[in-house]
């Protein structure tokens, strides 16, 4: 009797989340200081679920909120910290920045994936620095989405996939933009392990899988993405995880 009464209620908790419209916001943050110092501008997505929402649905708001903020706070500090330890040879007339952007997307009404762009330049380093982070929550599956391989099945080959195709598109890049001796870099970025695919969103009917500077190149080529279509990724896809309304 319990398992069936557990059963019914995540069907009626799923039937919600489907029928609540999940909407996304902006929060914005600005400050600077005098003299020897610094500005921060930082702009996150906040979400919530309209004025009628049910308690649950405003709990999963707050969490996603949470979550998100924490994310950008912590970015913030960790500039705050390095800004301070600022070379005292520096002139004062140069001053440190972080810039955060971000932009998020709803899939199928359950998936939420925020991208946070973060531009950071410490006073009297070599060049700034653009690095992407993500954020991913399904309100079905899971809830926060740690790791891409929650979007699949497991031992399906999902992974052999991803790294294939990410590695074949980053060496055709490379070699049309003109890059030399880097296959090694790209090898070893684009493996077969998933901390490799920390960073990714989903956008639409596609997976974007993010290389930030260093990862799978030189400084010079920056951020790089590989987008692949969901359609291609079906054989590995959980029906039952946070990619099911793919299934609908």
């Amino acid at each position: 009797m319990k398992s069936l009464f557990a059963i019914l209620f995540m069907i009626a908790a799923t039937s919600i989340c489907f029928s609540q419209t999940l909407n996304i916001t902006y929060k914005k943050q600005e400050f600077s200081t005098r003299g020897i110092g610094w500005k921060v501008s930082a702009s996150y997505p906040q979400v919530d679920f309209g004025p009628d929402a049910l308690m649950g649905m405003r709990g999963i708001a707050g969490d996603i909120n949470n979550a998100i903020e924490a994310l950008c706070n912590s970015k913030i500090s960790s500039f705050e910290s390095a800004a301070r330890e600022r070379n005292p040879m520096i002139p004062d007339s140069m001053q440190s920045e972080l810039d955060i952007t971000s932009e998020a997307f709803v899939n199928g009404g359950t998936l939420l994936s925020a991208v946070i762009e973060e531009f950071s330049y410490i006073a009297g380093a070599a060049h700034p620095l653009t690095t992407i982070t993500t954020f991913n929550y399904s309100t079905t599956a899971y809830g926060v989405l740690d790791s891409i391989s929650k979007l699949f099945v497991r031992e399906s080959g999902y992974l052999t996939f991803i790294s294939d195709y990410c590695n074949k598109d980053l060496k055709l890049r490379a070699e049309k933009e003109g890059y030399e001796n880097i296959s090694e870099m790209i090898d070893e970025g684009t493996a077969p392990d998933v901390k490799n695919y920390g960073t990714w969103y989903l956008q639409e009917d596609t997976l974007h899988i993010v290389f930030n500077p260093y990862q799978a190149g030189p400084y010079v080529m920056g951020i790089q993405y590989v987008s692949i279509p969901l359609s291609e990724l079906l054989p590995y896809t959980d029906p039952k995880g946070p990619l099911e309304y793919m299934f609908r």
